[in-house]
């Protein structure tokens, strides 16, 4: 996996796919609720649940996914590409450098047929990202500006991804594996997407896939 460099945003490329697997995703998100209540930097201060509905941050990002191509078949392979993109805004905002495929690394894909049914890979991606070194520093953040994007990619078998040929929608669901309630107070004030803060969903992009 490959990270992309910080860069001006170009447009969508063409396409791409990944896993929703419920079960993993629940269990996830409850343990990390239970480190949260259970941390003294939580039970010292809980403003990290009291901020806005949408924070500048969400306000001015905008998850993206993309891929090299939209017309495949069942033997080639495909490149995916995703990550967050400020939206515009003149102020930067700050996104968590470690980003990663799965539930606990921020990104998880989403796949329908043509018939609007859930599709599963494979594979089920469960990326757990080492706690960050540095809360108290903002290095362990990538700061955007207007139209720079940053994000990952990845090239797979599209044999891994979809069981059969057809036509398949695919979006990405971003949302910060680093929780504020984490972090120093004074890394808090960044105007920072945390986990905290509700999913993010990408555009949606259609693929062809053939025999």
């Amino acid at each position: 996996m490959k990270k992309l460099c910080k860069c001006t945003w170009r447009g969508a490329m063409s396409t791409e796919i990944h896993y929703s697997y419920r079960g993993t995703k629940l269990f996830f998100a409850s343990l990390l609720q239970l480190i949260l209540f259970m941390s003294p930097a939580f039970a010292k201060d809980n403003s990290c649940l009291q901020r806005p509905t949408e924070s500048f941050a969400q306000r001015h990002s905008q998850a993206f996914i993309a891929t090299n191509q939209v017309k495949y078949s069942m033997s080639q392979s495909i490149t995916l590409y995703a990550g967050i993109r400020n939206n515009n805004s003149d102020d930067p905002i700050y996104v968590y450098k470690e980003m990663a495929w799965g539930f606990g690394g921020g990104l998880v894909l989403h796949i329908w047929d043509a018939q609007h049914r859930v599709v599963n890979p494979r594979f089920r991606d469960d990326t757990m990202l080492p706690p960050s070194s540095g809360l108290d520093n903002k290095s362990m953040f990538i700061e955007l500006r207007a139209d720079e994007i940053y994000g990952v990619s990845r090239t797979l078998s599209l044999g891994d991804l979809v069981r059969s040929s057809g036509r398949y929608s695919i979006q990405v669901e971003y949302r910060s594996p680093l929780a504020c309630s984490f972090v120093d107070a004074s890394i808090r004030e960044l105007p920072a997407l945390w986990h905290e803060d509700k999913s993010m969903f990408s555009n949606i992009i259609v693929i062809e896939v053939g025999p």
